[in-house]
């Protein structure tokens, strides 16, 4: 079960570019489009500089969903601290 992937059921196009692939520890765990965080402050005129491999995930807090500063930072790889504050 642990093995098998829902690959259809989301798009992840964003971390299969060629520009991102790089920054993807793993090559079949990517971000989901509709819920990837993207960088603030990225060069518009590079392809790529707003993609770090993160989810944003929602919390449930006594029957209230709260967004949490919660990500979930798969294989984060070629990513520096500046990187992270952008977040």
């Amino acid at each position: 079960l642990q093995h098998q992937e829902c690959t259809h059921m989301f798009s992840r196009d964003e971390g299969q570019r060629p520009e991102n692939r790089m920054r993807n520890r793993y090559k079949n765990i990517l971000p989901f489009d509709h819920t990837r965080i993207i960088l603030r402050g990225g060069d518009p005129n590079k392809i790529g500089s707003d993609y770090i491999n993160a989810n944003l995930i929602e919390v449930r807090v006594h029957e209230q969903i709260e967004i949490q500063n919660a990500i979930l930072a798969r294989g984060i790889s070629g990513v520096d601290s500046s990187q992270l504050g952008q977040i």
